[in-house]
């Protein structure tokens, strides 16, 4: 049976409000996983310490892992954080210096967040995964995978700096 006009617009509204919750939560929910991974500042993976980098003159904030690193970044509308993403790359350089080679060895892999409620609670669907993520799960899952990528470039380039 077709949908008269008032179960319509009742669930265009309702689609509307979540909409704008999402919009609402979004940006003090990037905060949080990044506080929480955050928290893996100083933790050691095989003899490497976490070290988390931010810059308030830089939109982008780093979870850095000796030689790679998970950047976060995201864009603005109106207010609303958007197009939030992980990616992860070999670190930065240290100012003043320079990569002797344009590109890493080690294929950068980048995760879109994408913001969703799971009934009442905010997670983070991540496409790339085909999986979905609290805030606090989605820090663990980054921080493992920033130590994945930190094995596959130690196995490429063994001992070479990265800079």
């Amino acid at each position: 049976m077709p949908e008269n006009f008032n179960d319509f617009s009742r669930r265009h509204s309702q689609e509307q409000a979540g909409r704008e919750r999402l919009a609402k939560e979004t940006t003090p929910e990037w905060s949080i996983l990044k506080g929480f991974t955050s928290d893996f500042d100083g933790r050691v993976f095989v003899g490497h310490k976490f070290r988390w980098v931010s810059d308030p003159s830089s939109p982008v904030e780093f979870l850095i892992l000796n030689h790679v690193a998970a950047m976060f970044s995201h864009s603005e509308r109106n207010g609303t954080t958007i197009n939030c993403t992980v990616r992860f790359d070999r670190r930065p350089p240290e100012p003043d210096k320079m990569f002797i080679d344009d590109k890493s060895g080690v294929s950068p892999k980048e995760w879109s967040l994408l913001p969703a409620f799971e009934g009442e609670a905010f997670v983070w669907f991540v496409p790339e995964l085909g999986e979905t993520h609290s805030s606090m799960d989605l820090a663990d899952a980054i921080a493992k995978e920033l130590s994945e990528h930190h094995k596959r470039y130690e196995q490429h380039y063994g001992q070479w700096p990265a800079a």
